[in-house]
């Protein structure tokens, strides 16, 4: 993988529940991994629910292999854009390269 084809930066974040002074659950992400990522869209559909018009983007996310990423994460780029991950794959078994399908949350 070509350092130069990495060209988006962003963090994934892990989804975890903690409980405050009072015991009350809070939600919260937490970042898990800072780094350079390269985003290839494959699809992208609209559709209709609840009389609203949705756009649903689908793509992969590779980046360098990063031990313990799991499909739970999901990836904030520094443009703003968050990505829910759909499955994580060690690319080749090779830890080398990680690549992520994913669903952009619009």
């Amino acid at each position: 993988m070509r350092a130069g084809e990495l060209n988006q930066h962003g963090t994934i974040q892990r989804y975890s529940i903690t409980r405050n002074a009072v015991g009350e659950e809070t939600q919260t992400w937490g970042t898990y991994y800072t780094g350079w990522f390269q985003y290839l869209p494959l699809s992208g559909k609209e559709f209709i629910a609840a009389q609203q018009v949705n756009a649903e983007v689908t793509g992969t996310i590779r980046g360098r292999w990063i031990q313990g990423v799991i499909a739970k994460d999901r990836l904030l780029m520094d443009s703003g854009r968050v990505f829910e991950f759909l499955a994580v794959m060690n690319w080749s078994e090779k830890n080398r390269e990680l690549r992520i399908m994913a669903k952009e949350m619009i």
